[in-house]
C-alpha cells in the first residue's frame, strides 16, 4: 500500500513537471515566433514608407548659404601713381557666391567722425555698388582678389601722414546664391580708419557686418 502511495504520488509529480516544462517551451517558442513576426512587419513598413518616398515627387535639397569673408585689406600711395585699395576675400559657405561686385567710399577727416557721418559713408559705398549680369562664381574655401583705385592728392595724404587727418574707408561686396528670392542680393560690409598709416587700419564700431538687402539694377 504505502509503495504504491508512493509510485502515484511520484506520478502526479511527473505529470505535473513535464506539462511545467513543455508550457514553459512552447512559451518561449511562441514568443520567439511572435517577436519575429512583429520585427518583420516593421521591416515591412519601413520599406512599404521608402518606397513611397522615392515614388514622389522630389524637390531639389539646398543646405547653407554662400558667404564671403574678407580676409585683409590694405591702402597704398605711392605718388605719382593713384593710391589703390587692395586686399583679399574668401568664401566661407557652403555655395557658390554668384556675380560678386564690389564698391567703396573714403573721406580724409580733420576729426573723428560721429556715427551719423560714418551711416552716410556706408549708405554711399553700398549705393556704388552695380549688379552686373556676368558668369562669375567665388567657389567655396576659394580665395580672390580685389583692387580699386580712387583720388587722393599729395596734399592730403601728407596731411593724413602727419597725422593730422584720418583717413575712413567703408568697402562693401555684394553677391548672390541659389538660395535669395529674387530681387535680394548678399553684402559684405568693412569699415576701417587709418591714422597716420595707411597699412594699418582699425575696425569701426559699426558697419562690418554681412546681411542681405534688395539688389541694385543690372548694368
Amino acid at each position: 500500500m504505502r509503495a504504491k502511495i508512493i509510485f502515484g504520488v511520484a506520478v502526479v509529480l511527473l505529470v505535473g513537471i513535464t506539462a511545467y516544462v513543455t508550457w514553459k517551451i512552447a512559451e518561449y517558442h511562441y514568443a520567439e515566433q511572435f517577436a519575429a513576426i512583429d520585427s518583420t512587419i516593421r521591416n515591412l513598413q519601413l520599406q512599404t514608407a521608402q518606397l513611397n518616398k522615392e515614388s514622389g515627387p522630389q524637390l531639389p535639397q539646398v543646405y547653407g548659404s554662400s558667404r564671403l569673408q574678407l580676409m585683409d585689406i590694405h591702402v597704398v600711395f605711392e605718388p605719382p601713381r593713384k593710391p589703390n585699395i587692395f586686399g583679399n576675400v574668401i568664401n566661407k559657405g557652403a555655395l557658390a557666391a554668384r556675380e560678386p561686385s564690389s564698391g567703396a567710399s573714403y573721406l580724409v577727416a580733420p576729426r573723428e567722425l560721429t556715427a551719423q557721418e560714418v551711416d552716410g559713408l556706408a549708405a554711399q559705398a553700398i549705393g556704388s555698388v552695380q549688379a552686373r549680369d556676368r558668369n562669375i562664381q567665388f567657389q567655396p574655401d576659394q580665395i580672390h582678389g580685389f583692387s580699386i583705385d580712387f583720388d587722393m592728392t599729395q596734399e592730403q595724404f601728407d596731411k593724413f601722414r602727419g597725422q593730422r587727418q584720418k583717413f575712413y574707408l567703408v568697402y562693401v561686396v555684394a553677391y548672390r546664391d541659389e538660395t535669395l528670392p529674387a530681387g535680394k542680393i548678399r553684402m559684405m560690409e568693412a569699415c576701417y580708419i587709418y591714422d597716420g598709416d595707411l597699412s594699418q587700419g582699425q575696425l569701426c564700431s559699426e558697419h562690418n557686418r554681412a546681411f542681405i538687402a534688395d539688389s541694385p539694377p543690372i548694368q
